[in-house]
């Protein structure tokens, strides 16, 4: 099975954009995608700062296959370091929805 890692803006947006990273994340799983969602993650440390929200997140989506962009991500220093990460190791990354079109293989 694929398993995909989704990427996106959370600081600065209500709620840290969970509602969203959780939407497309139900809908790559009922797909056939096994999902590494973020926002799923518990908080790693009392009071986390950004830094440690990334040592989380990168190992996590090293795990993965590929990456689900969120509309938005490129306004996100996060989500702009972990899709530069996975495009400099070869890890395909795609905008979410062309997941549907274009899998990876082994879904």
């Amino acid at each position: 099975m694929t398993r995909l890692y989704v990427c996106g803006q959370m600081t600065g947006l209500p709620d840290f954009n969970f509602p969203e990273f959780n939407r497309v994340a139900k809908a790559l799983r009922e797909c056939g995608y096994d999902v590494e969602n973020p926002a799923e993650n518990e908080a790693p440390c009392e009071n986390p700062t950004w830094q440690d929200w990334m040592r989380v997140a990168i190992p996590q989506m090293l795990k993965c296959d590929g990456v689900a962009l969120l509309l938005g991500w490129s306004a996100s220093r996060g989500a702009s370091l972990e899709r530069n990460l996975a495009v400099a190791i070869g890890m395909p990354c795609r905008q979410w929805e062309d997941w549907f079109f274009s899998p990876l293989g082994g879904k």
